[in-house]
């Protein structure tokens, strides 16, 4: 059970939607890599991304998932690379006109140029939620499941909730559904991945007990 903001998530409940290793074939099947460039391969059951640019890496879902979302995976990144471990949900993919990533989520762990773990409303960039307590350690593998719910999105890192962000223009992305992962002049890691539509039900919140 994972509990955001007056709901609660029954990952029992939920329904599976995206459940295969990465493999040579399932990334040429499944992902579209070309986006922003970079450098994409499977080692050892891992997808790894390197980026050498300042603008961004990443491999686009070629499904769509619509509607409320749940990303479930492990990631890390590589060497001594301590930035920008990134994915993206309720996105268009890549928008090859302007070489950058089209409208959706853009999230991540290490980013924003000073180690912050966050979500932003791309490409206004606004709403952003992002918080700086949770540092990103090089090699350290984080297990991640974020996504949204209504105008509702979060992260949870390691069974914890990191951050919520409720966007009052969530509708814009209403018809969009692909998820990505990403790297941002950086090198990462991602095994393990589930796309889940989320099971919630919703809490009322109340204080009990008495104040002295």
């Amino acid at each position: 059970m994972l509990h955001i903001s007056q709901k609660n998530i029954d990952l029992s409940k939920s329904t599976v939607l995206y459940d295969a290793p990465f493999t040579s074939k399932t990334l040429e099947r499944d992902w579209e890599t070309t986006c922003g460039g970079g450098d994409w391969k499977v080692v050892d059951g891992w997808l790894d991304g390197r980026d050498e640019t300042n603008h961004g890496a990443l491999v686009y879902s070629r499904f769509s998932y619509p509607g409320d979302i749940l990303l479930d995976f492990v990631g890390k990144t590589v060497g001594n690379c301590d930035n920008d471990l990134n994915f993206s949900f309720c996105s268009a993919g890549w928008d090859y006109d302007k070489v950058d990533a089209a409208p959706g989520y853009i999230a991540g762990l290490g980013g924003w140029w000073d180690n912050k773990t966050g979500i932003e409303h791309y490409p206004q960039l606004k709403p952003w939620a992002a918080t700086g307590l949770l540092k990103l350690e090089a090699e350290r593998e984080y297990h991640i499941q974020a996504g949204n719910i209504g105008d509702h999105s979060f992260i949870f890192v390691d069974g914890v909730l990191i951050v919520e962000l409720f966007d009052p223009l969530r509708h814009e992305f209403d018809l969009l559904g692909r998820v990505g992962l990403g790297a941002y002049h950086g090198h990462v890691r991602f095994r393990d991945l589930k796309v889940i539509r989320p099971s919630w039900e919703s809490v009322d919140c109340i204080y009990t007990g008495e104040v002295n």
